[in-house]
């Protein structure tokens, strides 16, 4: 969790205002309210810093829209578009991934409070500059099903001892959970409250159909290593990069909820 805050108006956050649907993003006092709490989803291993960045409590993200003649920035509906996708520069900008030459700035250049954001050209100058404040800097992640985002199908240990399977539920809760938290680090993904347990791909699956996913005592081996594929948006086990991170079968039951998370061809 985080804030936002400007470089050129160094006491100004981004704020969400009523929390609403394509409600028009503005700066307001950074005064911890909570509806300027944000979460960065990172994606690992890629090139750049890219983000998709949430309002926290909330299943809204920021999302750049054309209103008018000016492209706006808003809350709406969390996707998997290039429009709510932000890549975080070496000289604090923030660059939505649909058009690496534009830059979340100030509208009109003034940071009072109200000030509406907009994207715009990148100049270089101080209004399109921003601090990423993280509270809790640390690498604790969920993993959401990027296709069925909308209706967010998270990854749940639901039991957190070795040996249980690991299935996808429909129910993303927000703030910390112990079934939904993982710490993702040198590949491995680490249950958050309980860190000697680890994702494994269990039986080490040699035929395209792949294996269930349960939790396991961590060991470092290749069957616990997932790498990121930027590329193709999906974790590739270590032990066999033509196998993916999935879930059983072709459909999701009840939305994701008792469907065992699986290793598939990632073909």
């Amino acid at each position: 969790h985080g804030t936002i805050r400007s470089v050129s108006a160094k006491d100004k956050c981004i704020d969400p205002g009523d929390n609403s649907s394509s409600q028009e993003l503005t700066l307001y006092d950074c005064e911890g309210y909570k509806s300027q709490g944000i979460q960065l989803f990172i994606r690992p291993n890629s090139l750049a810093d890219e983000l998709r960045i949430q309002q926290v409590g909330t299943f809204f993200c920021i999302e750049a829209i054309a209103r008018g003649s000016d492209m706006a920035v808003v809350l709406n509906n969390c996707n998997s578009t290039d429009y709510q996708r932000w890549i975080y520069t070496s000289i604090k900008e923030l660059r939505p991934g649909y058009n690496s030459n534009l830059c979340l700035e100030i509208k009109d250049k003034v940071g009072y409070n109200g000030a509406l954001l907009q994207v715009g050209p990148c100049n270089g100058e101080e209004h399109q500059k921003w601090e990423v404040k993280e509270s809790n800097p640390s690498q604790v992640v969920q993993i959401d099903l990027l296709t069925d985002y909308f209706n967010c199908v998270r990854v749940d240990a639901y039991h957190l001892s070795q040996g249980y399977w690991v299935y996808m539920n429909h129910n993303c809760y927000n703030g910390v959970n112990q079934h939904q938290q993982f710490t993702y680090i040198g590949g491995t993904f680490r249950l958050a409250s309980d860190s000697s347990l680890c994702l494994d791909a269990l039986a080490y699956p040699a035929s395209k159909d792949g294996g269930q996913v349960s939790l396991w005592s961590c060991n470092g081996q290749t069957n616990q290593i997932w790498d990121y594929d930027p590329s193709r948006q999906m974790f590739r086990a270590r032990y066999n990069s033509n196998f993916c991170l999935s879930y059983e079968g072709q459909d999701l039951i009840d939305n994701g909820w008792k469907t065992r998370l699986w290793v598939y061809d990632c073909n």
